[in-house]
């Protein structure tokens, strides 16, 4: 069994809660499956409630929380890290090197600490 889950390099909290959705909505919609099936081949439909409720549960997670939600909130979040921290700027220049001239004026904390070398690569100051 394998986990997908979205990495957010600019927002890891978004990382982890995508990692979290993506598991529980896995364990809801297998779990869900898994109380249905036991109920038809035990013949106790009492399993038949754990597994309706597990179904959507796990829908919602996937659907709305993983997909929806996460996301959106994982680019705000994103965006304000690149504008108020330093270290995610840094690392937001290095693979986008045509954005510094722009974050240096944005972002005061990361023009104090970090400059462009001879070479143009983006180094921290000493």
């Amino acid at each position: 069994m394998f986990i997908i889950y979205k990495d957010y390099p600019y927002a890891p909290q978004y990382t982890f809660l995508s990692f979290l959705a993506e598991f529980g909505a896995m364990l809801g919609i297998a779990g869900g499956i898994a109380f249905i099936v036991a109920a038809f081949k035990t013949g106790k439909y009492l399993f038949l409630l754990p597994g309706l409720l597990l179904l959507p549960i796990g829908a919602v997670l996937y659907f709305l929380v993983y997909r929806k939600i996460i996301p959106a909130k994982a680019e705000i979040v994103s965006k304000q890290n690149i504008e108020t921290k330093a270290r995610y700027a840094a690392s937001y220049c290095w693979k986008h090197p045509e954005a510094y001239d722009q974050l240096m004026q944005i972002n005061p904390d990361f023009a104090a600490k970090y400059t462009k070398n001879e070479k143009g690569r983006i180094v921290r100051k000493k």
